[in-house]
């Protein structure tokens, strides 16, 4: 009976661990930047994303406005243990390249899914110090009614993170980005529902949103690997003790 005991604490123990740990790891974003496509200036008309379609692939970019910017940075919010000062709120900056998908990568009816190819260069300009800048690459892209999004699996796409020296939030996200990885994603809505299907075919333009998020680090292998063996260990340590001290 006591050894089942034991082996119920110490798989217990292991389980509770194992939850922890994944709950942790799952809660990786550290500081994120929403962003909206800008507005025009002068002219009123705002930066949007073009999708044009060949009938068997289509590809996007994104357009600038008047101002030679495409989005706007609106909020900022980040996860202990950085905190973000609100300095990036308002700047403004760029996503250029050409991303595409081809007809016989989609999948899915109502929800549609393809892998996306292409690569860019993301730029959040600052007046403050220095631009900060990354290479993007392409994802994926997902339709679902009214609704699209590019890379919403939030994969980390952002490599070669540099600058933003002069702007507290842009110091810490390249920080974070270069350490731990970042993801660039949109999300943008078209009323009528434009499928990928439907996109495969002539020109569609539309505002979007999106969010470039830095990750704060997770938990090295061999730390997690130790928290796992020593844990149940120290629950077991417990259970004899309690038991020692029964009369």
């Amino acid at each position: 009976m006591q050894v089942q005991s034991i082996r119920k604490l110490a798989i217990l123990a292991g389980m509770a661990i194992v939850t922890s740990l994944t709950l942790a790891q799952s809660v990786r974003a550290d500081l994120t930047f929403n962003t909206a496509s800008s507005l025009g200036v002068g002219t009123g008309n705002g930066a949007q994303i073009v999708f044009t379609g060949t009938g068997s692939a289509a590809s996007f970019t994104l357009v600038n406005n008047t101002s030679t910017n495409n989005f706007t940075i609106t909020s900022t919010s980040s996860t202990s243990p950085t905190t973000s000062t609100g300095s990036a709120n308002g700047l403004m900056g760029n996503l250029t390249g050409t991303y595409s998908y081809t007809s016989g990568g989609i999948s899915g009816t109502t929800t549609q899914t393809a892998a996306l190819s292409g690569s860019g260069v993301l730029t959040i300009l600052n007046p403050g110090g220095t631009n900060l800048t990354a290479n993007v690459t392409g994802v994926n892209i997902t339709t679902t009614g009214t609704a699209g999004g590019q890379n919403a699996t939030g994969t980390i796409n952002l490599t070669n993170v540099l600058g933003g020296t002069g702007n507290a939030d842009l110091v810490k996200f390249q920080a974070l980005a270069a350490a731990n990885g970042g993801s660039e994603s949109l999300t943008f809505q078209f009323n009528p529902a434009q499928s990928l299907t439907a996109l495969l075919s002539g020109t569609h333009a539309t505002s979007f949103s999106g969010t470039l998020v830095a990750l704060q680090p997770v938990p090295e292998p061999a730390t997690v690997a130790m928290a796992l063996t020593a844990l149940p260990l120290l629950g077991l340590g417990a259970w004899i003790r309690r038991r020692r001290a029964q009369p």
